[in-house]
């Protein structure tokens, strides 16, 4: 959910967006998890449950988190998979993976949503948590979750998205107030702006419904959050 730049040209994709997007949570990855907390009002890791439970994950499942960060959606889908399944996190920020390490999660690794090193149809679900809105090519990381999914595998997709809430105007400003302050008290103001940014220009829910059916998802659901700031998409593969 969290992140960071200087430069406030926000490339839209491609290879600068990766690296701006590599180099920026390797800087917030320290203060990632107490930010996150902050502006979710302690909501978020609620939400991740609401994910998890949606996705009806039996024991002995195999479960990939795309964009894993520092490891909060792996702790809410482990208990639904048991100690025969497997949950596998990837990310391809170090420095969030060092974050998830240290919270005891064994299965992790490194690598980017738009070449994912798994191999096709070897997961039963795939969680992707405030990682959509960072990827250089949003399509390519869309087919990269349906092939790794097996047929008729689940998607499970939280992430910010433009509210169409009555009371919108009034949570939009305070989003736009709020984030910037919060990356002031832990020393990175001009960083957290680029969650403004990446958030204004990200898609809304009906039009991530669309690019989701076209990399190969059907039966899709969706639910909002926050004043309709927040929106998890449940998906299965066609």
């Amino acid at each position: 959910m969290a992140a960071p730049v200087h430069d406030p040209q926000l490339p839209p994709s491609g290879p600068e967006r990766a690296a701006l997007v590599q180099e920026v949570f390797g800087r917030v990855a320290p203060s990632y998890d107490k930010v996150n907390h902050w502006m979710s009002l302690g909501q978020h890791q609620k939400w991740r449950t609401k994910a998890a439970a949606e996705l009806q994950l039996k024991p002995g499942d195999r479960v990939l988190d795309v964009c894993c960060g520092t490891g909060d959606f792996l702790a809410a889908l482990e208990p639904h998979v048991g100690p025969s399944g497997q949950v596998v996190g990837i990310d391809f920020a170090p420095a969030m993976l060092d974050g998830a390490a240290a919270k005891g999660h064994p299965r992790l690794s490194l690598g980017d949503a738009t070449r994912l090193p798994i191999q096709t149809a070897s997961f039963d679900a795939v969680t992707i948590g405030w990682g959509l809105r960072n990827v250089a090519d949003l399509d390519g990381a869309l087919r990269e979750l349906a092939r790794i999914l097996k047929p008729g595998g689940r998607l499970a997709c939280l992430d910010m998205t433009p509210s169409r809430h009555p009371l919108r105007q009034i949570s939009d400003r305070v989003f736009h107030w709020l984030t910037p302050r919060l990356g002031r008290r832990v020393g990175m103001e001009q960083d957290y702006q680029y969650l403004v940014k990446s958030t204004d220009a990200f898609l809304d829910a009906a039009s991530l419904s669309a690019r989701l059916r076209a990399a190969g998802f059907d039966q899709i659901r969706v639910r909002t959050f926050m004043f309709g700031h927040i929106a998890l998409h449940i998906a299965q593969k066609s």
